[in-house]
């Protein structure tokens, strides 16, 4: 009774009753990938968290820039209209 060359078990094999299927078990690939699969799902929910926290944080720190963005325009529209005059005057 051994699995085949992919790991599946063979087609219609069942272990005799009170042993364990050979690839089922500590060590094997479907439990090392159970293991991983509990412990990515712990990761993920714990990083879930703390960006969730950032996020919340940062949420307010660009509050004053869009103000600021709409001012600095204006100062440069009226610089550029301003420079423009001087030199349209110079040609009068």
């Amino acid at each position: 009774m051994t699995a085949t060359a992919t790991g599946n078990p063979p087609r219609g094999q069942v272990a005799p009753p009170g042993r364990a299927l050979p690839w089922s078990g500590p060590g094997t690939a479907g439990t090392l990938f159970g293991q991983l699969e509990t412990d990515l799902g712990v990761a993920i929910s714990a990083d879930q968290g703390v960006f969730s926290a950032n996020a919340a944080a940062g949420a307010h720190a660009f509050t004053g820039l869009e103000a600021g963005i709409i001012v600095l325009a204006r100062v440069m529209a009226v610089g550029c209209a301003r420079g423009l005059a001087r030199r349209l005057a110079e040609y009068q």
